[in-house]
This record gives C-alpha cells, structure tokens and sequence, in this order.
C-alpha cells in the first residue's frame, strides 16, 4: 500500500517540486512564458496562471519537464534556471530529512526520492532528444 502512495501521490509531487525549482530560478530572470508538462499522453487538465501554463496529462508517471522562454536568454540564465530543480528536491531532501526515522514508510520513500531526483538529474545524460539538467548545465561550457 505504502509503494501504491508513493507512485500515484508522492512521486507526482516529488515531480512538481523538482519544475518548481525551475520556475522559481527562471523567476530570477526576465520571464516570457514558462510551460509546465507532467506527465505524457492526452492532455487531462490545464490550468493557466499569469505566464505560467501547468498541463497535466493522463499517464501521469514517466515524466515531467518544463519549457521556458526568457526575453534575453543567457548562459548564466541556462546554468541557474537547469540546476533550479536539482537544489530544490535537495532543499526538500534536507527539510524533511530530520524527521526521517519517525515517517511512515511511504515519506522515507518520498523524502528518498528527492535526494535521488536531485543526484540523477546532475548527471548529464540524454535519451532521445530530451537532455538531463546535467547535460544542460554541461553544455553552457562548451
């Protein structure tokens, strides 16, 4: 039951702070549009707030990512707003971290994830077209 909680409500959220710490980065910088996507599939609800778009699809695990255009992109924009979602699942990580040991099973595993969300996304890989924040962050010193 713990690991069913843990797919279908704390990993989604482990997903929405992860683009979360997108956006408060990109909010640094001068925003055009920010887009966020979670999941992949058929859109199943979309809800738009100043120049933020959250859209939510309907097989909701297998991914997240967010689209943001700025009025004067640069490298050291690209460098902050990519490592945005690493230091926020971090900063979740550290947060609850504390309180580990007395969590139900289902928040070790939540609290686990963001350090593994923040690890895994630092390392730059690519599958596909889609890039890491690592490979990202590593392509702003070539």
């Amino acid at each position: 039951m713990d690991l069913l909680i843990f797919l279908f409500i704390f990993a989604p959220i482990t997903l929405i702070f992860h683009e979360l710490g997108h956006v408060i980065a990109a909010s640094f910088f001068h925003i055009h549009k920010i887009e966020i996507n979670l999941g992949r599939g058929r859109v199943v609800h979309s809800l738009k707030w100043s120049n933020i778009r959250f859209i939510l699809r309907f097989f909701f695990i297998g991914g997240a990512s967010t689209q943001i255009e700025l009025n004067s992109p640069s490298i050291i924009s690209d460098r902050f707003i990519s490592l945005g979602g690493p230091l926020f699942n971090l900063f979740i990580f550290l947060f609850f971290f504390p309180i580990l040991d007395r969590s139900p099973h289902s928040i070790q595993l939540f609290i686990y994830f963001n350090a593994w969300m923040s690890i895994i996304n630092l390392i730059p890989f690519r599958i596909g077209t889609k890039k890491s924040d690592g490979c990202r962050i590593l392509e702003t010193f070539r």
